[in-house]
């Protein structure tokens, strides 16, 4: 039987770990990094924040609430994202007295629901809005609040979340009736 060599003169011997698995190069590299990283990390922690930045570690980042996307989530499906509503079955909050006069009638609308008939803007709406007071704080009902009240050409006054908390104490246990919205803060 001829033997081939040209097939054992490809092979390789196996490769063999001796005493130092890594390169000394790849050993001085991960040292180096290490110790960067260790100093780095040091560095940060003990510098002071930027000038203007008057938080300390651990205070919480205030949130801003955006109202128009919180409009567009929970209101505009009925409301339009023009606010223009559709007529005969959702009122308009373009110009419309119930968003643009007292503050407290769409906040005690938000918290606590509308239902029976309401005139807007010469029209007369049938319907039901949910409590919105029990799913939003207090700071995503005043930027929703906010929201209409100066969009679409809406010039009112903005709300704040601490009038919106004082609102929480006179909300009642069932949804307002336009009736007793106007009786209570008149329009």
């Amino acid at each position: 039987m001829v033997k081939d060599t040209t097939q054992t003169s490809r092979e390789q011997p196996e490769p063999r770990e001796l005493r130092h698995p890594l390169p000394w190069s790849m050993r001085i590299l991960m040292i180096s990094l290490t110790c960067w990283g260790v100093f780095y990390f040091f560095s940060v922690a003990d510098s002071p924040a930027p000038a203007g930045d008057m938080r300390t570690i651990g205070q919480a980042v205030p949130k801003v609430v955006n109202g128009a996307v919180i409009f567009n989530a929970q209101c505009a499906a009925c409301h339009q994202t023009s606010g223009m509503g559709l007529p005969g079955a959702f009122p308009p909050l373009v110009d419309a007295k119930w968003v643009t006069g007292n503050p407290m009638i769409p906040v005690q609308i938000l918290l606590a629901g509308l239902e029976g008939p309401i005139e807007v803007k010469g029209q007369l709406y049938q319907g039901q809005m949910p409590a919105f007071g029990g799913s939003l704080n207090d700071d995503e009902i005043a930027a929703v609040v906010s929201h209409i009240r100066t969009s679409w050409g809406n010039t009112a006054s903005e709300v704040e979340a601490g009038q919106v908390e004082n609102a929480r104490s006179e909300m009642p246990s069932k949804p307002w009736t336009a009736k007793g919205l106007l009786d209570k803060y008149g329009q």
